[in-house]
């Protein structure tokens, strides 16, 4: 049997995603491409329909191709951002059901969490999202582990909340995939400072138990 391919990272946009989430997620990628003298994974951008999409300051992007919910061999990358209930279609919710289960892992960053959650693969699983949407998204969907962890791995899934814990993610999804020596390559392009982010983190868990105390009281 021949070697099996390095999966390609497949970035699937949603109108109005945020461009420093998705640099935060691609920009590691490359360095890693760049500088590690391995084989390692290329990526490519897809929408829905192949159509260009524009971001929430109004950038718009051109994929390379349409999304393909029957391809396998890949990470699967949803970047959502802005208005994302409105995006929720039975057709999406219906290939990202098939496409879920065909890929290797599923990363959902920013908002496209919710995504999946209303697809139904994320029932029994833990997950979060933009901290601005964890209330709802617990309300809405209470058979998910809703977490206020920077990002979360659970099976097949990652989720995080934004660009700096796109950052985290993929450092770590990084090192996982290509050794220490690469992430932390990519660490040092980005000038990522681990005690910052654990300052965040605290203030994150800070304001978290403050939704929580307001939810238990109503």
């Amino acid at each position: 049997m021949p070697p099996k391919s390095p999966p390609i990272f497949e970035f699937l946009l949603f109108e109005g995603f945020s461009n420093m989430v998705l640099a935060s997620a691609m920009e590691p990628l490359r360095d890693v491409r760049m500088n590690s003298g391995q084989e390692v994974s290329g990526w490519r951008v897809t929408t829905l329909d192949g159509a260009p999409v524009c971001s929430s300051s109004g950038l718009q992007i051109t994929p390379d191709g349409s999304f393909d919910e029957g391809e396998t061999n890949r990470t699967l990358v949803l970047v959502a951002g802005y208005h994302v209930r409105d995006q929720l279609t039975p057709t999406l919710l219906a290939k990202l059901r098939t496409a879920t289960r065909q890929a290797e892992r599923v990363l959902a960053l920013d908002t496209a969490a919710w995504l999946l959650a209303a697809a139904g693969v994320l029932e029994g699983q833990a997950a979060t999202i933009h901290w601005q949407e964890l209330e709802a998204f617990s309300e809405t969907f209470p058979k998910t582990e809703v977490s206020t962890a920077r990002f979360v791995r659970s099976g097949a899934f990652l989720t995080c909340g934004g660009a700096s814990t796109a950052l985290d993610m993929m450092l770590s999804l990084i090192q996982e995939l290509y050794g220490s020596a690469a992430a932390f390559g990519a660490s040092t392009m980005f000038v990522y400072d681990p005690s910052r982010q654990s300052e965040l983190n605290r203030a994150l868990r800070g304001w978290s138990r403050k939704v929580h105390q307001r939810c238990s009281r109503r």
